[in-house]
């Protein structure tokens, strides 16, 4: 039994039924009854190659594993990869686009690595945000079409000190684009 609102008391199956009921005649409730919640892919770039000039993210262990334990908790299936090339993010989020998610209620990406405006870095190099994600559009991903495609970047800052007090931009490259919904 739980107290509702005006203190009238609904077993369980009243609150599950009413809830469903109510659930299923709103049509901006999106439908969350498939057998599973879905993947989320955790991308943690942690030590990058000296010739992209960025330095390690220190911490981002920690920001890892808290993301994997809460998309858990949450019913996912996460696979955490870390120290990613760009030619191995590629081919990871086209991989995971390629999958069968028919079965799926939504995806979830997690990136935590450099980046700028628009663009990721791979401990190798940088790609824009546009280009890792287009595998994920419907004309490339058919099971997640009209079904949640959630992308979370955490990116630390390409300011790095050089000295006390003096600071230096790490930037290899630069994107404009503007971000689109897949």
């Amino acid at each position: 039994l739980e107290n509702t609102e005006n203190g009238i008391c609904k077993t369980t199956e009243e609150m599950d039924w009413n809830s469903s009921k109510s659930e299923a005649s709103d049509p901006y409730r999106y439908k969350m009854d498939y057998p599973c919640i879905g993947t989320c892919v955790v991308i943690n770039n942690k030590n990058f190659h000296q010739k992209t000039g960025m330095g390690t993210r220190n911490g981002t262990d920690v920001d890892a594993a808290s993301v994997a334990n809460t998309f858990k908790k949450l019913g996912y299936k996460v696979k955490i990869l870390n120290d990613q090339t760009v030619a191995q993010m590629k081919k990871l989020l086209l991989d995971a686009s390629k999958e069968d998610h028919k079965k799926n209620a939504s995806f979830v990406c997690v990136m935590l690595s450099h980046g700028d405006e628009g663009v990721i870095y791979g401990t190798d190099g940088c790609e824009k945000f546009d280009t890792l994600v287009q595998c994920f559009k419907g004309n490339h991903c058919k099971g997640l079409v009209g079904k949640p495609k959630l992308f979370f970047i955490q990116v630390s800052s390409l300011w790095q000190s050089t000295a006390p007090g003096s600071y230096r931009r790490c930037v290899r490259c630069w994107s404009a684009t503007v971000g689109s919904w897949i």
